[in-house]
């Protein structure tokens, strides 16, 4: 997470499985396969936590991922951006790609109510302006690491 972090964890992007069935429209069957075997050839290797970036939209969906990871418990961080800072970066990242653009653009602020419905959240922090050492740091110190 750091550059003076220890090596005993690994960082997994969870997210951009596909193709999707339709009755799992972000592939979330596939994510936790995936997971379930990333985790444990991580643990194989000596990583002792585990790093997941993704989404979790529903609590239903925490004993999945508890499952997947072989995992007691799990600190639900959730990062939140202005508005304006997350539609700057959405724009950089999809500037190739209209469609694309859109989608994500209109995925940001669904999502946003989503997850201050489901109220899931160990952990709330604010990225628009903090570099990610600062996250990472506050991360680690939340699950006591």
């Amino acid at each position: 997470m750091t550059s003076s972090a220890p090596r005993s964890q690994s960082v997994v992007n969870a997210g951009g499985f596909g193709p999707s069935p339709e009755d799992d429209p972000f592939n979330l069957a596939l994510e936790l396969q995936n997971l379930q075997a990333l985790a444990a050839n991580y643990r194989r290797a000596g990583a002792r936590h585990l790093v997941v970036a993704g989404v979790i939209e529903a609590r239903s969906a925490i004993s999945r991922y508890q499952a997947a990871l072989d995992s007691t418990g799990i600190l639900l961080v959730r990062l939140v951006v202005d508005p304006s800072v997350a539609r700057d970066r959405l724009r950089d990242r999809h500037a190739d790609d209209e469609p694309s653009l859109r989608w994500h653009l209109d995925r940001a602020n669904e999502l946003a109510e989503i997850l201050d419905a489901a109220g899931l959240d160990d952990l709330v922090l604010d990225s628009s302006h903090e570099p990610p050492t600062s996250l990472a740091a506050e991360v680690r110190a939340a699950a006591d690491w």
